[in-house]
């Protein structure tokens, strides 16, 4: 009889202990799913007949940002301080001199660095001044787009543009002649030194790679084919040759006119 008591409280004992071992794992809530592959988004087919767009890649876009430069109108005032308000042009050597100021460096500066600057500056006779900066007119916002283009010129900066921008307003590329896989930028850096960022405008219109923004002072420069450029140096070393062919008429005076004697 006691053993099969015994045997009965152990059995109750087993079911408690499974019991409280579930409640346990489950404590707080259902066990976390287990983690499944990530479901990719749908994209959408092309159309029958149409390929389907490459990705874009590669060059990433930076925003333009207005910096300025000599020669552009700055407008600087101080908050309840109408005696501290100037409007006046970058000297050349990049100064500004509002008033009750020293002279100012702030070419290549952005708006707001200006503004950090002059209120930094201020501080040294007002308690808390409040400065604003304005562009009053921009002098120089241009880019230049030379080279294998219809119309080569300037090209103002109205606002942002790239480099395929920049040369259809140039009229376009001179199709027969201009390489568009190796368009250059020439932009001067840091150090003052122009630097050239190649662009392949071909792979920009193709959509597989980003169009570069252009900074004021960017000079575009579409060469030409290599076809192209062989022939003019060809052409350029044979021109003496061809104008004593065209000028002279004995051999003798042909290898004279060659020798330069």
């Amino acid at each position: 009889m006691h053993l099969r008591q015994a045997a009965l409280v152990a059995a109750a004992l087993s079911v408690a202990g499974c019991a409280g071992s579930s409640a346990t794992r489950y404590r707080g809530g259902p066990p976390a799913a287990t983690p499944s592959a990530e479901v990719a988004t749908p994209v959408p087919a092309a159309p029958p007949g149409v390929a389907a767009a490459p990705a874009p890649s590669g060059r990433r876009v930076v925003p333009v940002q207005f910096r300025f430069d000599v020669g552009d109108e700055i407008a600087t005032g101080v908050w309840t301080e109408p005696e501290l308000t100037s409007q006046q042009r970058l000297l050349v050597d990049g100064t500004i001199s509002p008033p009750l100021l020293k002279p100012q460096r702030v070419i290549g500066l952005t708006v707001e660095e200006v503004q950090a600057k002059l209120t930094l500056a201020y501080k040294e006779y007002l308690k808390e001044p409040k400065v604003s900066v304005r562009v009053v007119t921009i002098h120089g916002d241009r880019v230049f787009v030379l080279g294998e283009v219809r119309t080569p010129q300037t090209v103002s900066l109205v606002g942002p543009i790239t480099v395929v921008q920049s040369i259809a307003a140039a009229g376009g590329f001179a199709e027969e002649f201009a390489d568009k896989a190796r368009v250059q930028v020439l932009r001067v850096g840091a150090d003052g030194r122009p630097a050239p960022i190649f662009v392949n405008t071909k792979a920009v219109l193709a959509g597989r790679e980003a169009d570069l923004p252009l900074q004021r002072g960017d000079i575009v420069y579409v060469p030409a084919k290599g076809v192209t450029e062989f022939a003019r140096t060809v052409g350029q070393a044979l021109s003496p040759i061809t104008s004593a062919i065209g000028s002279v008429s004995s051999v003798g005076a042909l290898i004279i006119a060659a020798d330069g004697n």
